[in-house]
């Protein structure tokens, strides 16, 4: 049998977590993971690691805290309570976390973070298209370079990105830098990108979309060939 897991919240209004952790260690769930706040705080006020650490003091099952997590001191120091972290927004625009937390934070170049943020880019147009992946690699570029002092300036540059080219000439022009085109995995764009018989099982939510053949509706309707044309990124 494939080991299932559970993720949750403390509760929905109020703090319960204990009750369904428990019922669902006994249904056979292999593992949980926690969010330390109710459904109704949102992303507003403290996370609760303390009743995280409560519910694993009493499963026998991993237990996975997460929330708020965005430097390795907290890492440790969940880490020492025998809990398991799970980073989520914290990756967002900042992806090297994981690398920090295992105690190897590399030192970023700009030149670095251009590459980063122009491979983001191909993979995400060579998985969603160019129209479609671009839209949220503006927030990913708007958290990318919020911590640089020309922030505000490039800001309306980020929120108007339409194709890799504007990627390109964000980095190019604000960064001062030459990007160097192999970051940009162009083999992997123009070779298994996107084609109907994709590879769905990195992303179970786009199997959803797809026909009883296999292929997706979307992707036939807008392109019978199943195949996008290869996005030009040039050098500064």
């Amino acid at each position: 049998p494939v080991p299932v897991s559970a993720k949750m919240r403390l509760g929905y209004d109020i703090v319960n977590v204990l009750e369904v952790a428990t019922a669902l260690e006994e249904a056979g769930a292999a593992l949980i993971a926690i969010h330390g706040r109710t459904a109704t705080q949102k992303y507003s006020g403290e996370v609760n690691w303390d009743t995280i650490a409560e519910v694993a003091s009493q499963l026998s099952i991993p237990v996975v805290g997460s929330g708020d997590v965005h430097s390795k001191p907290q890492f440790d120091s969940y880490r020492a309570r025998g809990l398991g972290v799970m980073v989520a927004r914290a990756a967002v625009g900042r992806p090297w976390i994981f690398a920090e937390l295992s105690g190897s934070a590399p030192t970023l170049t700009q030149q670095d973070l251009a590459n980063l943020v122009v491979r983001h880019a191909a993979m995400n147009v060579s998985w969603y298209g160019e129209s479609k992946g671009m839209l949220p690699m503006r927030s990913h570029c708007l958290k990318y370079f919020k911590e640089m002092p020309q922030f505000t300036e490039m800001r309306p540059d980020i929120i108007k990105l339409q194709t890799l080219k504007d990627v390109n000439d964000l980095v190019s022009t604000w960064l001062k830098v030459n990007i160097d085109t192999s970051a940009a995995d162009l083999d992997l764009i123009a070779g298994s990108a996107r084609t109907d018989n994709h590879d769905v099982s990195r992303s179970p939510s786009r199997a959803r979309g797809r026909s009883k053949s296999g292929r997706s509706k979307r992707h036939r309707s807008r392109n019978p060939s199943g195949n996008i044309s290869q996005p030009t990124i040039t050098s500064a």
